[in-house]
């Protein structure tokens, strides 16, 4: 059985990543309630993992100096075809690799994997107003790439995002 949040009129299957325990559903009640109390958070999204480590590597930098927790946001996309509840990667897989990123940035993030159709109105719904958002993108000279049209979209909401 898996736990889901309910927040106006979607349902956001949450999982979250514990060290010896892997993938464990997760219920959130309040999206927007910080993990730590009184807690400054940076959140990097997930891209891909090379840009990933790139955005991890920033946010590292950015918690120790404000003094903040950090957090990865796997925004996992579902095709329309498949449950919302069965992803085509199998999450216990993502999460190992995003551990291995993590211990080579010298972090420690929460990770958090939710299941979605639209990555976009996944964050708009999960992230407090304001949040400082980490994005990994490569660099495209002609056309922006689908990391680089995220972050404007979240910039235009008010968001602090950090492209790198």
């Amino acid at each position: 059985m898996m736990n889901s949040l309910h927040n106006s009129e979607i349902q956001i299957p949450a999982f979250r990543y514990l060290q010896g325990k892997g993938i464990v559903p997760t219920a959130l009640a309040d999206p927007i309630s910080p993990l730590v109390p009184e807690s400054l958070r940076v959140s990097v999204v997930f891209t891909d993992f090379t840009e990933t480590q790139r955005a991890l590597d920033r946010a590292v930098e950015l918690a120790i100096d404000l003094r903040a927790e950090t957090r990865i946001i796997v925004p996992h996309v579902v095709p329309y075809p498949l449950a919302l509840e069965c992803p085509v990667v199998p999450l216990e897989f993502l999460c190992s690799q995003l551990q291995s990123l993590a211990a080579a940035a010298g972090a420690d993030p929460y990770i958090h994997v939710y299941l979605c159709r639209d990555k976009v109105e996944l964050l708009l719904k999960l992230l407090p107003e304001r949040s400082i958002v980490v994005i990994g993108a490569r660099k495209r000279w002609l056309w922006p790439v689908e990391a680089e049209r995220l972050a404007r979209r979240l910039d235009k909401k008010g968001f602090a995002v950090v492209l790198v």
